[in-house]
């Protein structure tokens, strides 16, 4: 695989998402990996119910390219990605759904 001279934020919003979250951030931590020189990986996660911010929040113990943005209500998919966007410290940006 090519690897690439670059440097990229990678915005995941993500709500209610604590069956898909794990998965999709690992995937994406390897190919990363070994794509590119430097990345972070923001998962905003946008108000969940369910357990989506305690996976994320273990996963970024393991995974120290991976921060999470974390709002108490939910606000939307827009919303979601525009926190993502202002966070980011890398001036390629890439989004995705966080459900794969």
């Amino acid at each position: 695989m090519k690897r690439f001279d670059k440097k990229i934020s990678v915005i995941f919003p993500a709500y209610n998402e604590e069956e898909n979250i794990e998965a999709c951030i690992i995937i994406a931590y390897h190919l990363l990996s070994e794509l590119v020189d430097d990345f972070e990986m923001i998962i905003v996660n946008d108000g969940s119910s369910d357990k989506t911010k305690q996976v994320v929040l273990e996963l970024e113990k393991r995974f120290e390219k991976v921060r999470l943005i974390s709002k108490d209500k939910n606000e939307g998919y827009g919303f979601a990605l525009r926190d993502g966007f202002r966070s980011a410290k890398f001036d390629l940006l890439f989004f995705s759904d966080s459900d794969r």
